[in-house]
């Protein structure tokens, strides 16, 4: 339970006061001694003030402290005025749905009329501008005077504060074949993250790497809020910790990488109690890309459709990011020899580009692989595929025979057969405590 805080009780104190003051302006004069007295204002048994039997309203909510007032007139005058085409009117192109609590969705229809008297209006496409905003089972087709319907349907989840957003309508008419459609208003949040990325870790490197960001939360509203932290079930990638610099108002979160980390994307959406009714739960997503050992990038080989010698030379780097250097033993397109395979050793040991050069006028007839060999005995040989957009799809009449390779993913290069991973010779670092469970 949330106790009372002191700007709350100061909220009931002064209203109970303006009310009794207001009783005392309006009421006739007091009788003279030993008359009838009027009945005294007293406290209900609910511990609410009464006046002549009736209850003191109530304060009214306030706002979120970080939204402006409400006026329900577009940022752009522009964006209400009606849209006309040869076929179509839209009277109202634009919705302002003031404001709506974050998590919230916010729906709407928008009517399309067809003012033309014999051809039938087409709605081709609608295309909203984000993924946040999504159009409904709109009406592809209006009859002549007829209208149709556009429903939106925006996702106010991870969003806040002033929002415009938009969609365009794509349709068959001759004089303005498309318009938009506009939706604006305020998304009220309870809990606001300065950086709002500090959940973002991009691209670490190394299995046993320790990376550190800190946040500021701060609370959007007047009542004071708790900031607890759920528990996960299972050890997650990351450490979190909170600092509370304000009672109930605000707080520093730590977000730590917790080693060892596993390769590929990864992420998880921790979640802290807040004790507001509207938002109960907050989400902090943190996320970071980890490649594997030796990455390949990127992780296939386009060609041009036609090559000329206009055409960048195609070109795939392999990345070493063990401690151990590497060796490239060969590359090679097998299915064609008259590819030309070249390998660069930019950085020694670490950084390798491989060039792969065509004939001039050359056509890629169906797809190919790049084989890279190592001297890493995970990473023996490595297979990178080699496409064109005209050869999409195809397969080639020439297919490699050689032994069982895997095709890289996720922009990591994958080891021809599986094999023990070979220690890093860079001293690991002992591993914080265990985090706490999962949600």
């Amino acid at each position: 339970m949330i106790s009372m805080s002191g700007f709350t009780r100061w909220s009931v104190v002064a209203a109970f006061s303006f009310a009794v003051a207001a009783h005392a302006q309006t009421s006739p004069p007091a009788p003279a001694t030993g008359a009838a007295q009027p009945a005294a204002s007293q406290p209900s048994a609910g511990g609410a003030a009464t006046l002549a039997g009736k209850p003191a309203e109530k304060p009214p909510a306030k706002p979120p402290i970080n939204m402006p007032p409400m006026t329900g007139q577009p940022a752009n005058p522009s964006w209400a005025t009606p849209l006309k085409g040869e076929r179509y009117l839209v009277e109202e192109p634009y919705y302002n749905f003031r404001d709506v609590w974050q998590n919230k969705p916010v729906m709407h229809e928008f009517i399309v009329k067809n003012t033309h008297a014999t051809k039938s209006l087409m709605i081709l496409d609608v295309t909203p501008e984000c993924h946040c905003t999504v159009a409904g089972g709109y009406t592809k087709e209006i009859p002549p005077g007829g209208e149709g319907k556009i429903p939106f349907t925006l996702w106010t989840t991870g969003l806040g504060n002033n929002l415009v957003k938009r969609a365009r309508v794509k349709t068959n008419d001759g004089m303005h074949a498309e318009f938009t459609l506009t939706l604006e208003g305020f998304v009220k949040t309870v809990l606001t993250m300065t950086p709002n990325s500090g959940g973002s870790f991009g691209e670490v490197i190394y299995e046993d790497q320790v990376v550190q960001h800190e946040m500021i939360v701060e609370s959007n509203v007047p009542e004071p809020l708790t900031f607890a932290l759920a528990l996960p079930n299972g050890k997650t990638p990351w450490r979190v910790s909170t600092v509370t610099l304000e009672l109930g108002r605000k707080w520093k979160v730590i977000v730590k990488t917790d080693p060892p980390l596993p390769a590929g994307f990864q992420n998880y959406t921790f979640r802290f109690s807040t004790g507001h009714p509207e938002i109960p739960t907050w989400p902090l997503l943190c996320t970071y890309y980890r490649p594997e050992r030796i990455s390949a990038k990127p992780i296939n080989l386009r060609f041009p459709d036609v090559y000329t010698k206009n055409e960048p030379l195609p070109s795939v780097e392999v990345i070493n990011n063990g401690q151990t250097k590497l060796k490239i033993l060969s590359a090679a397109v097998p299915d064609d020899p008259s590819l030309t395979v070249r390998t660069v050793e930019v950085t020694p040991g670490r950084q390798f580009r491989i060039e792969v050069e065509p004939p001039v006028d050359y056509k890629l007839d169906g797809s190919l692989d790049l084989f890279v060999k190592t001297d890493d005995e995970q990473y023996k040989e490595i297979k990178i595929p080699i496409w064109s957009l005209a050869s999409r799809g195809k397969d080639s009449a020439k297919k490699h025979k050689g032994g069982k390779v895997a095709v890289a993913a996720s922009q990591s290069a994958a080891p021809a057969t599986p094999a023990p991973r070979a220690p890093s010779a860079k001293p690991a670092q002992s591993p914080p405590p265990t985090a706490p469970a999962r949600n």
